[in-house]
């Protein structure tokens, strides 16, 4: 019902621009396993094209005969397809456009802040015969003084059909030696000394705590903070890695095999 509402009060002329392409690229072994979905759509309020609500989808899918499809549809899309999943979302901020919009339509003055902007992305980061790594980008404005981006990794451990968190790469009880080195590589970020509080640098806490948005690579395990987790807007995204080299004596068996897995 909502749906037909945002079609007929909108002023003017409510024109739809819509591109959508589904395709296949090769998995390792040369098959056709992974699917792309891309679809984008502009919403102008106006005759004159603006202010409008554009939303984008460049998303990654298995197909559904594939071993790992099942989890990776679980865990990014909510049990969904690609396409299924685009299609709530695109309603959600459907919806959410025309509430905010209909206060704006009365004053007759729509201004900048009607420009909204809504984009997901879902990326392969790192396959290997045992690991699949997904990351999921999005990025908004909704009014205000700008706009957010957030990240998300999912780490996907093929072999043993789940995902992988930080302890199941860290052995037990040496969570609090990661916590140090994660500070470290922090620090080192902001050219700050050996102890020195975090604060010093523009963080909101002296130290931070372990994050489990990361995924390991063949540089080693590295770990992700969006804009205003850790520190203000303005230094933007946070992510630092932390070498194998360095995680060699922390790692549990179950890590020790996903380091040699993705050498």
């Amino acid at each position: 019902m909502k749906k037909n509402i945002f079609y007929t009060v909108l002023p003017g002329v409510l024109s739809l621009a819509v591109i959508c392409a589904c395709q296949t690229a090769p998995g390792k072994n040369g098959s056709a396993r992974f699917i792309t979905f891309s679809e984008k759509k502009s919403i102008p309020l106006t005759d004159a094209g603006e202010p409008a609500m554009t939303q984008e989808f460049n998303l990654l899918d298995l197909e559904d005969g594939d071993p790992d499809s099942a989890l990776f549809r679980s865990l990014v899309y909510g049990g969904q397809t690609a396409k299924q999943y685009a299609a709530e979302r695109e309603k959600l901020h459907r919806t959410e456009y025309l509430e905010v919009e209909s206060g704006f339509r009365e004053e007759n003055d729509y201004g900048e802040s009607m420009n909204w902007y809504h984009s997901e992305t879902v990326s392969l980061v790192t396959e290997s015969p045992r690991i699949l790594v997904f990351s999921k980008t999005g990025e908004s404005y909704a009014g205000g003084a700008h706009g957010m981006q957030e990240r998300y990794y999912f780490v996907i451990d093929r072999l043993a059909g789940r995902r992988i968190d930080t302890a199941f790469i860290i052995k037990n009880g040496a969570e609090g030696e990661l916590t140090a080195l994660i500070n470290d590589a922090l620090r080192s970020r902001a050219d700050l000394g050996s102890g020195t509080a975090l604060t010093e640098g523009g963080f909101y806490e002296e130290t931070v705590e372990i994050t489990e948005n990361f995924f390991p690579d063949k540089a080693g395990m590295n770990f992700h903070w969006d804009q205003y987790e850790i520190a203000p807007y303005s230094m933007g995204p946070i992510e630092v890695c932390i070498p194998w080299k360095k995680l060699t004596a922390l790692l549990s068996a179950e890590g020790e095999a996903v380091r040699r897995d993705l050498r």
